[in-house]
């Protein structure tokens, strides 16, 4: 089963918020082979909690890599 994470639910994580806690089990069925994480690219150019915007694609793998998802795959948006 593939599950995909929005920008809060990377804010939740990244804040310890109340719904982390939902979010920190998805992460352990990925780690355990049980299902697939996905991260939308997009996600990149959502505003920050402190109201900026990632520079760089970089500076976004490594917010989801600080927090524990850095081997999560990124979905590259649709093109038209």
């Amino acid at each position: 089963m593939n599950v995909t994470l929005d920008w809060n639910c990377l804010i939740d994580l990244e804040e310890g918020r109340p719904q982390a806690s939902n979010i920190k089990k998805l992460v352990t069925m990925y780690k355990d082979k049980k299902i697939e994480l996905r991260i939308p690219a997009i996600s990149a150019s959502e505003k920050k909690p402190n109201g900026k915007y990632a520079s760089s694609i970089k500076e976004f793998k490594n917010k989801i890599k600080a927090i524990g998802l850095g081997d999560v795959k990124i979905l590259k948006p649709i093109s038209y």
